[in-house]
C-alpha cells in the first residue's frame, strides 16, 4: 500500500485496520483454476486475437452496407433522388376509382376479385364505398353481403347514394 492508503487507513481507525490485513494476507485465488478457458478464447490466442473477431465484423458490416446502398441505388435510380415506381403509382388509386364506374362489368369484376375473404376490400372507406357500388348489380348480391356484414360487425354502413355521387364528383374534379 502506498503512503496515502496508510495515512487513511490510520485515520479510520483500529477496526478497519484488521480487515485491511485479512485481506492483504488472504492467498489470491487463481481464476484460471476456476473459470477454465472457453473454446473461443483458445481460437482467439492461436489466431491473433481480437483482429480476427473485429476483421469479421467489419466485413459483415461492409457486405450489409452494399446491399443496403443498392438497394437504395435500384429505388433512386443511381441518381440519388426516389422516383416511384411506375406500376404503383398508376395503380394506387385505381381501388379507390373503380366504383365510381360500376355499372360497368369489368369494374364489377374488379370489385368481385379484390373482395377479401372477411367481406372488406382492405380500409373501412373502401368497403364503404364498394359495398354502396354494388348494392344495385344483382349479380354481386353475395359480394355485398358479406360485405354489409362486415361492416355492421365494425359498426358502419355502406356510403349512401348521395355520399357516392359526392365522392365521385370530387374524383372526377381532381
Amino acid at each position: 500500500m502506498n503512503a496515502d492508503l496508510e495515512r487513511t487507513l490510520e485515520e479510520m481507525g483500529g477496526e478497519y485496520r484488521a480487515v485491511v490485513d485479512r485481506l492483504v494476507s488472504s492467498p489470491s485465488p487463481d481464476w484460471r483454476a476456476v473459470r477454465p478457458p472457453s473454446a473461443l478464447r483458445l481460437w482467439m490466442a492461436s489466431h491473433g486475437g481480437f483482429a480476427v473477431v473485429r476483421l469479421a465484423a467489419a466485413s459483415i458490416l461492409v457486405v450489409f452496407a452494399l446491399a443496403l446502398v443498392l438497394a437504395l441505388g435500384g429505388a433512386t435510380g443511381g441518381d440519388g433522388a426516389a422516383k416511384p415506381c411506375a406500376a404503383s403509382a398508376s395503380a394506387a388509386p385505381r381501388p379507390y376509382l373503380v366504383a365510381f364506374s360500376v355499372p360497368d362489368s369489368a369494374a364489377v369484376g374488379e370489385i368481385l376479385g379484390s373482395q377479401r375473404p372477411d367481406g372488406s376490400w382492405g380500409s373501412d372507406y373502401l368497403t364503404r364505398q364498394n359495398a354502396a357500388a354494388l348494392r344495385s348489380v344483382d349479380s354481386a348480391a353475395v359480394a355485398y353481403r358479406r360485405a354489409v356484414r362486415y361492416l355492421r360487425a365494425r359498426g358502419l354502413v355502406p356510403l349512401t347514394d348521395a355520399e357516392l355521387n359526392e365522392a365521385r364528383s370530387r374524383a372526377s374534379e381532381a
